[in-house]
């Protein structure tokens, strides 16, 4: 595994924001022991992962967690994605609603900023971009038959859904 940049603007060592994290406990019962801080550090710097690390050091993932998330080293897990996709669609807005203005398919241009449809729908209707419904024939057809079954019409010569009318079938 790749070692892990320090955060930046961190010039504190991992092992002294974690001591300095673990001081800010209020319960003794609670805090770590020195050697438990420094191996999770090291563990940590070396690209260890969460599980892999409270397995070696005998205490649970979410103590781990706790303790890097207060020294400032973990966070959100999917945080970084997040960032990353929301930059991408700010940098290129206008194209985006441009490409799907002239038709280019929902699917397609999420596929090529690297997000989902759903994510790229939410963003295109918060800048004012009216969404095409690709998949509204089946729901069109779907409500027309629920509005015909059953139904008489009264001497109408269609009804609402185009078909032609009781009386005139018999004819």
């Amino acid at each position: 595994m790749t070692a892990r940049s320090s955060v930046p603007g961190w010039s504190v060592p991992l092992v002294d924001r974690l001591a300095a994290a673990e001081a800010e406990i209020a319960a003794d019962r609670h805090r770590q022991p020195v050697a438990v801080l420094e191996a999770i550090a090291r563990h940590w710097e070396d690209g260890t992962s969460v599980p892999e690390i409270a397995a070696a050091v005998g205490i649970s993932c979410k103590v781990v967690r706790d303790r890097l998330r207060r020294a400032g080293e973990y966070g959100h897990p999917g945080r970084e994605r997040i960032q990353r996709v929301r930059t991408v669609l700010e940098h290129h807005a206008d194209e985006l609603i441009a490409a799907y203005r002239d038709g280019e398919p929902l699917a397609a241009l999420a596929a090529e900023v690297g997000t989902t449809p759903r994510t790229l729908s939410a963003f295109l209707e918060r800048n004012g971009v009216r969404l095409r419904h690709d998949r509204g024939w089946y729901r069109r057809r779907k409500r027309r038959n629920r509005d015909c079954a059953g139904t008489r019409f009264h001497g109408r010569s269609t009804s609402p859904c185009g078909e032609p009318s009781v009386d005139e079938v018999g004819r």
